[in-house]
């Protein structure tokens, strides 16, 4: 008999591997992830950039629209001090007054310059002030955008290493699960094969019982064996199966045993006519009918070829 020979890797071979996703499609998804999270923030930050870059030039021109008439105010405030001058050199009558409008005009003339360079220089001031500010806004702009481009990169590949771990914990599952499975699979393997050898054995038995439990019967005379036929049939209803053949592959035929004839043949080789009736499956012979149940307290029984077999000590009663 043919041993079960347990494969484990043919076992393990059956079960699909693991479905890994690769690296370059797990950092990909860490990417857009981590995009969904940063690019908000990068265009908001971009937007407020923008806000302070046109509020920058907002007040510049505020400022230079503030001293847009101041020449024009000092020019017309030096003509009149001028005028003012004259009329008071005029008005002294002293000798030399041309020297005294001279001296007063210049006098206007310098302060008209202070003031226009005070004023000049305020401006500077002011423009270079807000320049600083909204040098110093471009500033926390550039750092904060710089944050987020950083913050993106950390995240992204903190999400790939944590992508990776997944799968790497779904592999470990998956491969312990296929143990499992593996197992159960040479289980079953095992306990059918373990099955099929009990039923081989027990078969194996079953023809041994048999073959010993027809040495008997065998030995018998054919008279013998007709009379315990016919003793057999009258207790139990049917004739004993220990007439049979055993093929070499455990199948069993049964045949007309000794002191057993077949109806059909023994009745037409007596001139007598046989009928059956399927719907019924009553026998006639000759103008006698007999039913199955007639036929078997007789110790009839349908042999391998499909007919009745009558005993040769009943056969008489049916002539």
């Amino acid at each position: 008999m043919a041993t079960a020979t347990y494969n484990f890797s043919d076992y393990l071979s059956q079960i699909n591997p693991f479905n890994r996703k690769d690296s370059s499609t797990l950092l990909t998804r860490a990417k857009a992830a981590a995009n969904l999270l940063y690019d908000p923030q990068k265009q908001e930050a971009n937007r407020q950039a923008k806000l302070d870059e046109l509020q920058s030039i907002t007040n510049t021109q505020k400022l230079k629209r503030a001293n847009a008439g101041v020449d024009d105010s000092l020019a017309y405030n030096n003509s009149q001090a001028k005028k003012a001058a004259a009329i008071r050199a005029a008005g002294s009558g002293a000798i030399g007054s041309s020297g005294l409008t001279d001296y007063l005009n210049n006098e206007a003339d310098t302060a008209t310059q202070a003031q226009r360079m005070n004023i000049a220089a305020t401006l500077a001031g002011n423009l270079t002030d807000e320049s600083s500010r909204y040098q110093g806004v471009l500033d926390d702009t550039n750092q904060t955008l710089s944050d987020i481009e950083t913050n993106r990169g950390n995240t992204s590949e903190t999400l790939y290493n944590q992508y990776e771990d997944a799968q790497d914990t779904a592999e470990t599952v998956w491969d312990t699960n296929a143990l499992s499975v593996a197992l159960g699979i040479g289980s079953g393997v095992n306990t059918a094969a373990d099955i099929n050898m009990r039923q081989a054995n027990a078969a194996a038995a079953l023809k041994e019982q048999r073959y010993e439990a027809d040495l008997p019967y065998k030995a018998l005379t054919q008279y013998q064996k007709g009379t315990l036929d016919l003793d057999t049939t009258k207790t139990m209803g049917r004739t004993p199966n220990s007439v049979r053949n055993i093929s070499g592959d455990g199948s069993i035929t049964y045949d007309v045993p000794s002191g057993g004839v077949g109806l059909r043949q023994y009745a037409e080789a007596a001139g007598k006519s046989v009928g059956y009736d399927s719907s019924t499956g009553n026998i006639s012979v000759g103008n006698k009918t007999l039913t199955s149940t007639d036929l078997k307290n007789m110790g009839g029984y349908i042999g391998s070829n499909g007919r009745w077999v009558i005993p040769q000590s009943a056969i008489a009663s049916i002539m």
